[in-house]
């Protein structure tokens, strides 16, 4: 003996529609076939949709690591616009040949009020300063003449969190420095 059961389908005028071909077996016992998802599909849709969540996680985290690392370069450059910016406005200091005492990083960094730090742990210096050669017409590292030409250059660095930034100035003399 077959079990089956009919499947009955409204038609568009109302009538019921009814065939061999809208027969399926049933299943004994209960009025609906068996169906659904096996455990290894289950399984296999919770592996992939982890690895979904995870790679996603993943570039969250190293879009956040860049936006830190870029914010701190962003902020030493502003620090390093700062600096030069205050040495461009503060006291020029001459070079004379030797043996009078040549301007040195020491003494720039050594001027009061030179730079108030943007951020907490930030610091600046000057590196090295360099002295405009007319004669050559670049910049050495000794005073070239007996009397100072009027410019400078001179290396700055900022450090902060590990991280150091540098940049390059040209001072001149000017007839009104301001402190």
């Amino acid at each position: 003996m077959k079990l089956t059961s009919t499947i009955n389908r409204g038609a568009i005028d109302g009538s019921q529609l009814a065939g061999p071909d809208l027969e399926q077996p049933a299943t004994p016992g209960r009025g609906h076939p068996q169906g659904g998802f096996s455990l290894i599909e289950i399984l296999v849709c919770i592996v992939l949709a982890g690895t979904v969540i995870l790679a996603l996680a993943y570039g969250m985290l190293t879009l956040m690591r860049v936006n830190k690392s870029t914010s701190e370069r962003e902020q030493i450059q502003l620090a390093i616009g700062n600096f030069t910016e205050r040495l461009v406005v503060s006291k020029y200091i001459p070079c004379a040949a030797s043996p009078a005492p040549q301007p040195t990083a020491f003494s720039y960094n050594a001027l009061p009020n030179k730079w108030v730090p943007t951020q907490p742990g930030m610091t600046a210096k000057v590196t090295n300063v360099e002295f405009w050669d007319d004669a050559a017409k670049k910049f050495v590292s000794t005073c070239p003449t007996a009397t100072d030409q009027q410019a400078q250059r001179l290396n700055v660095e900022v450090t902060w969190r590990g991280r150091a930034g540098t940049g390059q100035i040209v001072t001149t003399q000017r007839p009104d420095p301001t402190p």
